[in-house]
């Protein structure tokens, strides 16, 4: 494999489209899977790619990030060619200006909280911008703790920090707020709102490819939700602006149909009978008002945020 040289544009904040068209082969617990996703992200765009386990959501940020090599098709950011499997080019990861958050949170054992932010920080910036991360995460009274000794939902906050301390063009989420409590939960969806809307100053407004498990949460951070099962993208969902009624409308997911027409979802926790709008199919992620029975009163009392 050819290592592609530097790009030139790697300190270019300027947003770009990610374009990719890639297949590689997983192992799954059923044997060997495909993987093979063609997918277009706006410049500046977020996205949520939700799906069963296994269907290889991580492994498509990998391919992104440059953690593992596709078999067959390329991955280009904007006039940036990332990889080309025919070719031979590859970028590496510290090339591609990517920011990754693991589920495993990859943080350096042996750093303090502070120090594993500051390694991050881009070469010349000040290093009082690590407390401010620190401070937007939370953690500034933890600052001097390593690892170890902060708690799962801690160590999940300083992942993030580190990574948006980086200040990426290209923000790969990989359920990066699953652990956290609900308050903190949707205080720190707000924060990467405002990251999404430029409205930190100082920082740049990167692209952004989030996978997780809630449906609220990926309409509430993203304008676009993705389905993938068994290696292939089989829904994309780009919800519509609120209607003339005003009435909040929730993803959920067709979970039966009746002969009248009506469909059974699942949403904010809660089963409930809708008139379907479409021809949605079992499986199917779709948006219902808030305002169905059960739903409303799910929402009332916190269930989705």
């Amino acid at each position: 494999m050819k290592l592609w040289p530097r790009p030139p544009t790697a300190d270019d904040d300027t947003p770009r489209a990610l374009q990719l068209q890639v297949a590689t082969t997983l192992a799954s617990a059923q044997g060997p899977m495909r993987l093979d996703v063609a997918l277009r992200l706006a410049p500046g765009a977020w996205a949520a790619l939700l799906g069963p386990s296994g269907a290889g959501k991580t492994t498509l940020l990998r391919l992104i990030a440059g953690l593992a090599r596709p078999e067959a098709g390329r991955v280009d950011w904007g006039d940036e060619c990332w990889s080309d499997a025919e070719r031979g080019l590859f970028v590496p990861t510290r090339h591609r200006r990517v920011g990754f958050v693991f589920q495993d949170h990859a943080l350096f054992p042996q750093m303090t909280a502070r120090r594993n932010v500051e390694f991050a920080l881009r070469p010349g910036a000040p290093k009082h911008l690590a407390g401010d991360w620190l401070d937007w995460a939370g953690l500034a009274a933890l600052a001097e703790r390593r690892p170890d000794q902060l708690s799962g939902g801690q160590q999940q906050r300083l992942a993030l920090a580190r990574t948006l301390a980086s200040q990426p063009r290209l923000l790969l989420l990989d359920e990066p707020l699953s652990a956290l409590d609900a308050e903190l939960r949707h205080e720190l969806q707000d924060g990467l709102l405002r990251l999404r809307r430029g409205d930190m100053p100082g920082h740049g407004r990167p692209s952004a490819l989030l996978v997780t498990h809630d449906a609220a949460e990926a309409l509430r951070l993203t304008g676009r939700l993705l389905r993938l099962e068994q290696g292939r993208l089989q829904q994309d969902l780009q919800p519509a602006p609120p209607p003339d009624d005003g009435c909040l409308r929730v993803p959920a997911r067709v979970l039966a149909r009746h002969a009248d027409g009506a469909v059974e979802v699942e949403a904010a926790g809660q089963r409930c009978r809708v008139a379907a709008s479409g021809d949605w199919q079992i499986g199917d992620l779709v948006l219902v008002s808030a305002a169905a029975p059960r739903i409303e009163a799910a929402l009332s009392a916190g269930v989705a945020s």
